[in-house]
């Protein structure tokens, strides 16, 4: 074979290599990027941590990212991970810490699990998990238990907490005294009580407050079990006297 067609051939071979890495980086170039499970962060956050570096724009070479690796660091994720749903999409998923409550400390919150272990230490407020007031802990760290959350409290807190996940009503605070429950969500104070009948009380909380929108007072719940058919909202003075001005 001669020079010159070997040449042509040496040609041929570059230029359909050249087409094919063209079209493997161009077929299948990242384009959309979907997060989903995350709360704690952002999409634009979570992006940030997870697709770093040239791997991470194609959909067939991020698979070779260890997305777990590079937020090991987290306090708030649990794992994360890559699918791919076409040529030019990804969604990234995320799995939290299960966290079912926070409280004050320091110049800092606390955030802990369905045992009542600190899982996160941090400055940062996450809107979707109840704050706790009322634990009294003077010394904790990550991986211990708040002192203040008994076995009687934090069933009441797991009983509450799974109830109203899929309701629209989440309380602004929570508040635990002599190991009574007692929510508040913004003009309405709702008296839980202790542990007893805490289901029924939770439920009948869930289909009452909507009615109250608006108002300002005391729903009193510590006595409710499924029987109870009358339930007392006591009106705060000022919620008294704005409906006695609009009568008059």
């Amino acid at each position: 074979m001669d020079k010159k067609k070997r040449t042509k051939i040496l040609g041929g071979i570059v230029a359909v290599l050249l087409l094919g890495i063209a079209v493997f980086f161009g077929g299948f170039r990242v384009t959309s990027v979907k997060v989903e499970g995350n709360t704690a962060h952002t999409d634009k956050e979570i992006k940030k941590m997870v697709l770093q570096g040239s791997l991470a724009s194609n959909t067939i070479l991020v698979r070779f990212l260890n997305p777990s690796e590079k937020t090991k660091d987290d306090q708030f994720i649990q794992k994360v991970w890559i699918e791919r749903t076409s040529s030019h999409k990804l969604i990234i998923h995320v799995r939290e810490k299960e966290l079912i409550g926070y409280t004050k400390f320091l110049d800092g919150y606390l955030y802990f699990d369905k045992e009542g272990i600190v899982q996160v230490s941090t400055t940062k407020e996450l809107k979707n998990i109840p704050f706790i007031e009322g634990l009294g802990q003077k010394k904790v760290q990550v991986g211990q238990k708040l002192s203040g959350l008994t076995d009687e409290v934090l069933g009441m807190l797991l009983s509450a907490t799974k109830m109203m996940e899929s309701s629209e009503q989440h309380p602004d605070r929570i508040v635990i005294e002599n190991g009574a429950l007692t929510m508040y969500f913004s003009e309405i104070e709702v008296k839980l009580g202790t542990e007893k009948n805490i289901s029924d009380k939770i439920s009948k909380m869930l289909g009452i407050l909507p009615q109250l929108e608006g108002m300002q007072g005391v729903l009193d719940l510590q006595n409710v079990d499924s029987t109870t058919e009358t339930i007392v909202f006591k009106k705060s003075e000022t919620q008294k006297s704005t409906e006695e001005n609009q009568n008059e």
